[in-house]
């Protein structure tokens, strides 16, 4: 009988050069025989790799429904996940740590692939057990446990279950401080979860709500400042207080930090200049402050940044119009013509401006031409679908009902054609402005519904959360159907979920 040793030297007189990875195999094979550890972490190692495999293929597929990928991909995880808690359940930790540990990561990555498409077909109930077995069964380091509690306040949130993930998110804003991910960087979701929770409780309008949200934001991101000085997490810190002071309306604030938002050699960039200038002009009605920040971003610029240059001139055209200059400011509008046409021609906003400089004149033939073509060569812009109420609008107010009423009617047609042939957000916006008209025509309910169906269709848009607002609204004050506007404001709430984009920051 041959010995080890000997069988080790026959293979290198016959194998040569491969002698060493057939050795590798040979030794991987006994040490799976041995240990049932590494058998069960290798066949689930294949089994979630073939799962990776499926869901890439099926992401390259054009031609697949994407509801039926979902579903496939969730049936294809769901009893993987279960079999690794089975493995986990057959494995004596103690025994096999090393086994063990490898298990529970590969657990981890499959309840999240798992929770994604979940997620995505809104099986939200199915996703909180997913996620608080995940937590109670699995041993996570610090930055796994930050995301799947991060996702779990997520998917109760989606739940309409308020209560439950505000609870959840404030347990990992204070057990995970600071919020690192395993590269040792800011983790934004679990950061900007302070600025969250109080985004969504001022825009479902709950006040004391708003109040106490605001203060523990404030302690949470001044903390982070006092912690963290000069670092990129006081840098985030500044942001965010920026933006939740620009929420409260303390603009003076809001212009403060977004002032230390500071590059390495301490000089406040373009950007956080331009951002600070327009809360100068839009929200304090100081155009003036905002006029020397365009200043000193243009003698800044490099003379290869176009875009900013156009976006400075157009900037500037407003805040001189806010500073009762009509002439300057169209003269800065044709600057920007003649200097960027393409950019002019692709933004409507400065049409408009241009439209409402004639009229800021008292020239309102003019105007009134500007408006016009705003109307016909920029048809499914927010601008030029918002114009045709204006002039409606001005038409009642100088007592011209019967140019009123051709504006309305023409506004009726125009919407209902472009939410029938357009698409995306360019159906929202035209639905959008449909109800408006039957506000103003005080059709309380048909508005109501109306603002009902967009939120129904685009619960994920800026103009779908405002029109369910605004149908609360119209339910509460208007139609005083108060369960109602209980029930949408909650619907609402349900989908503010997404952290990092729906702040703004």
């Amino acid at each position: 009988m041959w010995s080890f040793m000997s069988s080790c030297v026959y293979t290198r007189q016959i194998f040569g050069p491969y002698s060493a990875l057939l050795m590798a195999i040979a030794l991987s094979l006994a040490s799976c025989s041995d240990n049932p550890a590494v058998r069960i972490r290798y066949d689930l190692e294949k089994q979630s790799f073939a799962a990776g495999r499926l869901a890439r293929d099926l992401r390259h597929d054009p031609n697949a429904n994407a509801v039926a990928q979902l579903n496939e991909l969730r049936d294809e995880y769901a009893p993987l996940v279960d079999r690794c808690y089975a493995a986990l359940d057959s494995i004596d930790p103690e025994t096999y740590p090393e086994e063990y540990r490898e298990i529970e990561q590969l657990t981890f990555q499959n309840v999240s692939q798992l929770e994604r498409y979940l997620f995505a077909l809104r099986q939200f109930d199915t996703c909180v057990a997913l996620l608080n077995q995940a937590i109670k069964r699995i041993r996570l380091p610090a930055p796994e446990a930050m995301l799947v509690h991060f996702s779990l306040g997520r998917a109760l949130q989606a739940n309409g279950q308020w209560d439950s993930c505000q609870a959840v998110y404030d347990f990992a804003v204070t057990e995970f401080y600071p919020p690192l991910n395993r590269q040792g960087q800011p983790a934004r979701g679990i950061f900007n979860l302070p600025l969250h929770l109080y985004w969504v409780t001022r825009q479902v309008g709950n006040e004391p709500g708003a109040s106490d949200r605001f203060a523990l934001a404030q302690e949470y991101y001044q903390r982070v400042l006092t912690d963290f000085p000069n670092t990129i997490l006081s840098m985030l810190a500044h942001s965010s207080l920026s933006r939740l002071y620009e929420l409260d309306g303390q603009f003076e604030l809001a212009i403060e930090h977004a002032g230390k938002l500071t590059d390495s050699a301490g000089v406040v960039p373009p950007v956080a200049k331009m951002r600070m200038a327009g809360l100068y002009a839009n929200r304090m009605n100081r155009p003036d402050e905002a006029l020397a920040l365009y200043d000193q971003v243009e003698s800044d610029l490099s003379p290869d940044d176009s875009l900013t240059a156009a976006a400075l001139m157009f900037r500037r055209a407003q805040a001189l119009a806010a500073q009762q200059k009509p002439r300057e400011a169209r003269l800065e509008l044709i600057r920007l013509e003649d200097s960027y046409p393409g950019y002019f021609r692709g933004l409507p906003s400065a049409q408009l401006l241009k439209a409402q400089t004639f009229e800021a004149e008292g020239n309102w033939e003019r105007a009134e031409t500007e408006y016009r073509f705003l109307v016909d060569e920029y048809q499914l812009s927010n601008e030029a679908m918002s114009t045709y109420l204006y002039l409606a609008r001005h038409y009642s107010r100088n007592n011209r009902e019967s140019m009123a009423q051709q504006w309305l009617d023409r506004a009726a047609e125009f919407y209902d054609q472009t939410a029938l042939q357009a698409r995306g957000d360019r159906v929202a916006a035209a639905l959008s402005y449909k109800a408006e008209l039957l506000t103003m025509r005080e059709d309380w309910p048909a508005a109501a519904d109306a603002l009902v169906s967009i939120f129904e269709r685009f619960p994920a848009t800026e103009v779908g959360r405002r029109a369910v607002l605004t149908a609360a609204q119209i339910c509460r004050e208007q139609l005083e159907q108060v369960s109602r506007a209980d029930s949408l404001v909650a619907l609402l709430r349900s989908s503010l979920t997404e952290v990092d984009d729906a702040t703004g920051n």
